[in-house]
């Protein structure tokens, strides 16, 4: 409870997008500093199979992350979502 917010619910998701990525600045500690492209250089068309195989793949990550949540497991992840209501 902060700044008249209370918090209703709270979890993080794309935990498998959290082991990939810890596992990827453990290994540009050991290459050079070469530049690595961002999300923004996607390389694929929206409609693209690989684009719709990820995106599924990260829903599917999410809504295990809410029902892993829900039985009080918290495991880390890249994003947060927090529901809030304030305060009168």
């Amino acid at each position: 409870m902060s700044h008249n917010f209370e918090i209703i619910c709270s979890h993080y998701f794309y935990t498998t997008l959290y082991f990939v990525r810890r596992l990827q600045i453990k290994f540009d500690k050991l290459k050079s500093h070469e530049r690595t492209p961002g999300v923004g250089e996607w390389q694929y068309r929206r409609e693209h199979f690989i684009t719709k195989g990820l995106e599924l793949i990260l829903n599917i990550d999410f809504y295990l992350c809410e029902l892993i949540n829900k039985i009080g497991i918290r495991l880390p992840g890249l994003s947060l979502l927090a529901v809030a209501k304030k305060r009168i």
